[in-house]
């Protein structure tokens, strides 16, 4: 698809600087499906955990 898309960005008088392609990561994934990155989601995670923890061990 990356020749077809250079072709018609040059009919359209489109400059294209860069294109590249990869293989979606289970991140990328992740972030289709949920809208979230899993670092964010990990992040929440843990900081819910620590605050546990943190009551927990006041108690």
């Amino acid at each position: 698809m990356i020749p077809r898309i250079m072709e018609l960005a040059s009919k359209q008088g489109i400059f294209v600087n860069s294109i590249g392609l990869h293989r979606p990561t289970l991140e990328d994934v992740f972030l289709h499906f949920t809208g979230k990155t899993i670092r964010k989601e990990e992040t929440g995670k843990m900081y819910h955990m620590q605050r546990m923890l943190r009551t927990r061990m006041r108690n």
